[in-house]
């Protein structure tokens, strides 16, 4: 099934917040595109296509890695030789995923709802007031939860390093179309001679 949401994701820095309209497509579950607008609507960037400005790149790659490390990943862990482990919780279950590249993403469940409220993991180091490098710890929180062709969807995405906000997504909206891959196949049909 592929996606389409459009929203706005704002960058929190020391300087202040900044905001862009965005419309994110993914093609089935393995594919994503991005297309990042001005504030007149126009397309600025589209991921994967000419120079990337600084800013973009922290968007893109804000929802690059929601998309990697989601909710997929997790539900697909033994086809990537990942094992995933309890890892207990009073406010939800916990699962462990350990990479086989290396590395553990914690995902946090809602006990009530069954849905990935939070995704947590360690990348790259910060020093720490005395200097000693220390790892990053990111989250991803979900919320906003709406159901859209049955699925319950995050229509707000927040990421936090070392507990401070960098971006977030508030999607105004989403759209799930059956992709013609996901459709049973259809007769054959015979095409007369000539024909194309």
């Amino acid at each position: 099934m592929d996606f389409l949401g459009e929203g706005v994701v704002t960058v929190h820095s020391e300087h202040g917040s900044t905001a862009y309209g965005v419309t994110v497509l993914r093609n089935g579950l393995s594919a994503q595109q991005v297309l990042l607008k001005q504030a007149d609507g126009k397309a600025w960037k589209v991921s994967g296509v000419g120079p990337v400005e600084p800013w973009a790149r922290r968007i893109l790659s804000f929802l690059q890695t929601a998309h990697d490390r989601g909710l997929v990943p997790l539900l697909e862990s033994g086809k990537r030789n990942a094992t995933v482990l309890d890892g207990g919780g009073k406010d939800g279950a916990r699962a462990l995923v350990l990479r086989e590249a290396g590395g553990v993403t914690r995902y946090l469940v809602d006990s009530v709802t069954s849905r990935v409220t939070r995704m947590e993991f360690q990348r790259g180091r910060s020093p720490d007031l005395s200097g000693r490098l220390l790892p990053n710890l990111e989250s991803y929180v979900f919320s906003d939860f709406r159901m859209i062709n049955g699925l319950a969807t995050a229509f707000k995405v927040e990421h936090f390093v070392n507990g401070a906000k960098r971006e977030e997504l508030q999607f105004a909206s989403v759209r799930y179309v059956a992709a013609k891959r996901d459709a049973a196949p259809g007769p054959i049909r015979a095409v007369p001679d000539g024909g194309r």
